[in-house]
């Protein structure tokens, strides 16, 4: 028998968005509704793809039921389907365990909400028979470290058997390793023909089959570390065989790293006129998407003294920002990763003998001794001064803080250096 339907996953209904720059109020207005877009759209899509049955595998809320808010998006979401005769199968994840859900919040009754005591199994019924078996349990509590796969039963070996779990593949994710499993673990499961699963946001099908086994990453984007498209997976099964398996993307905004070559960009013009040419080419067979970027300022540009001022940048990148507000697409760029060099070759400056040159070798040394740090800083606060003397100081703190990023800070601080440096010859010249 034919069934097909919508898998999605960490919805995070009303969840913030979190380390934006720039942001106007009007963005953040859109910005706030925009896992309610994504979620609106998922509704959509299985009206549209006329699916069987939905399955949500965890963190529907981003906190316990959520607001108020959320819980009007969601009701009205389900009862949509409802009324299409929809019904969806959910489990509760680490973010909205069962025992923080508001006594208020009633689902309908085409909303199966699965018991996070052990797991159930729930029969679906296509055209008086049993098309599919749905096995599935919820968190009870925020925190679950027992491998909840290990307690599922088998699938049935003559009806297509669905299983929904919440949890980590392993302990090492980058997120909170809640209801760790392996994949053979969900192997192990005899006919269970899908593993319908959530917790990572990030997209990823960890076996295409015997069985399936996919994480559709959450709905909406909400920072760097969630670019790309994000949305939830159409699946088509013929009794226990698949036929189709497609991604559906629902995200209204796409975060996404974006490299800016201004080798070729000397004045201001040019370098708008880049970062137009870089939102025309994403925004491109994109109708409907916005995307917030993150622009990284690669190659050597005669505009490497005034893009080292962190806060004039900012400034521009406000004032550009703000001329895509009223379109359609929005294209946000947040404050830009500078990785930018002097249109002077350093490698081969750093052989002179001169003070430029020592300081260029000296931050080379920083990448292995920390005890040259304070003198070499020191004796480059004697050259320059102002505003670029405290960017240098900032830049330093970066490093001594020593987040895993060491050799990139030094680099982003060689070039403040560097910038200053170059600044005040220039304005010797034109004293």
């Amino acid at each position: 028998m034919q069934i097909k339907f919508l898998h999605a996953a960490d919805l995070h209904l009303g969840s913030p968005f979190k380390g934006l720059h720039n942001v106007n109020p009007s963005l953040g207005k859109k910005l706030r509704k925009a896992s309610f877009v994504a979620f609106d759209n998922m509704v959509d899509a299985a009206i549209e793809d006329e699916v069987d049955f939905v399955l949500i595998a965890g963190d529907s809320f981003d906190s316990g039921s959520g607001d108020l808010q959320a819980q009007f998006f969601f009701l009205r979401g389900m009862n949509t389907l409802r009324e299409k005769g929809i019904p969806v199968y959910l489990i509760t994840g680490n973010h909205d365990p069962l025992n923080k859900w508001s006594e208020n919040l009633k689902m309908p009754d085409n909303v199966i909400l699965f018991s996070g005591e052990k797991p159930e199994v729930y029969d679906f019924l296509k055209d008086g028979k049993v098309a599919a078996k749905i096995i599935g349990m919820s968190y009870s509590q925020r925190e679950v470290f027992d491998n909840l796969a290990a307690y599922y039963p088998n699938g049935d070996p003559g009806i297509l058997s669905i299983a929904l779990l919440h949890g980590n593949r392993g302990t090492d994710t980058g997120h909170q390793p809640y209801s760790p499993f392996a994949l053979d673990d969900l192997r192990r499961h005899a006919n269970t023909d899908y593993w319908a699963l959530g917790h990572i946001h990030k997209r990823e099908v960890l076996s295409d089959q015997n069985p399936c086994a996919v994480f559709p990453g959450n709905i909406q984007g909400r920072h760097f570390n969630e670019d790309g498209e994000k949305g939830c997976y159409l699946v088509e099964f013929d009794g226990k065989k698949r036929n189709d398996f497609r991604f559906v993307p629902l995200s209204e905004f796409i975060f996404q790293r974006v490299e800016v070559d201004c080798s070729k960009v000397g004045d201001i013009g040019a370098f708008t006129e880049k970062l137009e040419e870089v939102a025309s080419e994403l925004l491109e067979g994109k109708s409907g998407t916005s995307f917030i970027l993150r622009p990284v300022l690669i190659g050597m540009t005669e505009m490497f003294v005034a893009l080292q001022n962190h806060q004039q940048v900012d400034e521009l990148f406000r004032e550009i920002n703000n001329r895509s507000l009223h379109r359609a697409s929005i294209v946000h760029f947040d404050s830009p990763v500078n990785k930018t060099l002097p249109s002077v070759n350093l490698e081969e400056r750093a052989k002179s003998d001169d003070f430029f040159a020592d300081l260029l070798r000296d931050f080379k040394a920083l990448l292995s001794d920390d005890i040259e740090t304070k003198g070499i800083i020191d004796e480059i606060n004697e050259e320059i001064t102002g505003n670029t003397k405290r960017m240098l100081s900032g830049e330093i703190e970066k490093v001594n803080k020593d987040n895993g990023e060491r050799e990139e800070l030094i680099r982003s601080a060689r070039n403040v250096a560097v910038a200053a440096l170059l600044e005040q010859k220039n304005r010797g010249n034109d004293n």
